[in-house]
């Protein structure tokens, strides 16, 4: 069974929650929860564009003009998952504000990513 792009780009998106959390964890014992979002950002971003690149959207492009675009879309899904955090970050752990504001940004990445990143694929 072949699932749809949508439901291909949550289930990569899945797989990288866990590196996120792991990362953004671990940073934030240095700089603080809202700091350390960057950290687990970078670390999953890249994962999850390398899975994406093969399975939701069987990408071909150069790719490190590829990742670029990549990570420029994803910074729009870092500034609300930060906007999120630091929100709710006095009401709850870090780890549930990180998913929550990881949440948050999903829909906007899969917009994005088909129309600006993987377009032509």
């Amino acid at each position: 069974m072949q699932l749809t792009k949508p439901a291909t780009y949550l289930a990569v998106g899945a797989t990288g929650v866990p590196i996120d959390i792991a990362f953004t964890t671990l940073a934030s014992i240095g700089v603080g929860i809202v700091a350390a979002q960057a950290v687990g950002w970078v670390v999953a971003a890249t994962w999850n564009w390398t899975w994406n690149r093969r399975k939701t959207w069987a990408s071909d492009a150069e790719p490190l003009r590829e990742w670029a675009r990549y990570l420029g879309v994803d910074a729009g899904r870092l500034a609300v998952r930060v906007g999120v955090v630091a929100v709710v970050a006095s009401a709850v752990p870090g780890i549930i504000a990180t998913v929550l504001g990881i949440t948050a940004a999903a829909a906007l990445g899969f917009v994005g990513f088909d129309r600006m990143v993987f377009s032509d694929a």
